[in-house]
């Protein structure tokens, strides 16, 4: 759909993906479309785990599974996008087996005592990061949060997210807006807004 977008005036149309899931994507589009504009939704919640940090908790970062490290862990060192030093960062391993069953083991790093947030680009069924904070209160986590930029759920995820009692706080954008609206009764949900970023986005390089 976005690679049938017709050419508007002079020069390619650019197109801005936020945490987009699978890069290869950005190969499909032509010489009319400029989809290198890819953005993340890390500083919202960066800034929200700022302010966490200063009510003391001991943030961590946790990625689920290789495709999260590929997709984030340079970002997560970008101290402009993460508003300061880099958290530490905890790294696990993914096993999918049949059906909705996937193993996740702790790789690297130390979740002792700290306030670990397991951050993904979207939720589907919520499988993953259900099995990624279970590892992360096995090995002694003080609170387990989540993120995911793209709170998709189509699956029944917010319920199982919910019913799992494995998460103290779910942070997802408003890139989805009927997730967002469905979990807005939902305290345990928060909602980062994604409309600086966007805005910035589009009035980037215009005087």
């Amino acid at each position: 759909q976005l690679s049938g977008i017709p050419p508007v005036g002079p020069g390619p149309v650019p197109i801005f993906v936020w945490d987009i899931h699978n890069l290869t994507v950005l190969d499909m589009f032509n010489e009319h479309h400029m989809a290198s504009q890819v953005k993340t939704g890390l500083k919202p919640l960066a800034l929200r785990l700022r302010q966490l940090q200063k009510e003391g908790m001991k943030i961590a970062i946790a990625l689920p599974d290789g495709g999260a490290d590929k997709r984030f862990r340079e970002l997560l060192q970008n101290e402009q996008i993460m508003q300061g030093p880099a958290f530490p960062l905890i790294l696990c391993d993914k096993i999918r087996g049949k059906g909705d069953e996937r193993t996740v083991t702790l790789r690297e790093g130390d979740p002792t005592d700290m306030d670990v947030v397991v951050i993904d680009d979207l939720i589907h069924s919520g499988g993953t990061q259900i099995k990624a904070g279970q590892v992360m209160h096995k090995h002694n986590a003080r609170s387990v949060m989540a993120y995911a930029t793209h709170g998709v759920m189509e699956e029944g995820g917010a319920e199982k997210l919910t019913r799992s009692g494995v998460f103290s706080r779910i942070f997802i954008t408003d890139s989805c807006p009927a997730s967002a609206e469905s979990v807005a009764n939902n305290a345990l949900f928060e909602v980062l807004s994604l409309e600086r970023s966007i805005s910035n986005a589009i009035l980037e390089g215009r005087d």
